[in-house]
């Protein structure tokens, strides 16, 4: 017996983890149009954020939820992902991109 469904039970419940802290972010937020990210003179609101992640591809929002809100590093998303390093890396500069237009801060 291999290690294999010992780090996906690992990997679901890392993700499920991740899940709650961010459900809990936006329950701290509210409706009180506290700023999440974003310029002073341009506030991304919570609803906002939450409304462009929930529009990205399943693998870019993983990717970013656990970089973001997870606080990992590229190679440590890699290594609970079980994907290369570097597409890992497209993932979040490709969803990042996204949320930059979806979010009206395109550069």
């Amino acid at each position: 017996m291999g290690y294999e469904p010992l780090f996906t039970t690992l990997r679901n419940a890392y993700l499920n983890f991740v899940r709650a802290e961010s459900r809990e972010m936006k329950r701290r937020a509210g409706n009180a149009g506290l700023i999440v990210a974003g310029p002073p003179d341009d506030p991304v609101r919570a609803e906002e954020l939450d409304e462009a992640l929930g529009s990205l591809p399943e693998e870019q929002r993983q990717v970013i939820v656990l970089k973001v809100w997870g606080g990992l590093t590229l190679a440590e998303i890699a290594g609970v992902l079980d994907e290369s390093q570097n597409t890992v890396a497209s993932r979040y500069r490709y969803g990042l991109n996204k949320l930059r237009k979806s979010l009206g801060d395109v550069q």
